[in-house]
């Protein structure tokens, strides 16, 4: 497991799997990146870097209390 830390803190869930051209899977609302979990060996041996992880408040990543840390401009800014 490998872990980010956010712009405000919170840590995220995040690992990364090949060798290449990043490619970031980000699971919908209510998923984990185990959503991914069967795409990760077929894309990497394609020559990809698979990388997965966790919205905040999600599987493996931190869930911050305060409701302002769920807005969509901190999920992109954790995105990046």
């Amino acid at each position: 497991m490998a872990e980010v830390h956010a712009s405000d803190g919170v840590r995220l869930y995040a690992e990364a799997t090949g060798e290449g051209t990043p490619l970031v899977l980000c699971p919908g609302y209510c998923q984990t990146h185990e959503n991914f979990r069967a795409q990760v060996e077929p894309l990497s041996a394609a020559g990809y870097r698979v990388v997965l992880w966790d919205y905040r408040g999600h599987g493996e990543s931190d869930a911050p209390e305060t409701e302002a840390a769920y807005s969509m401009d901190q999920v992109v800014d954790d995105l990046g």
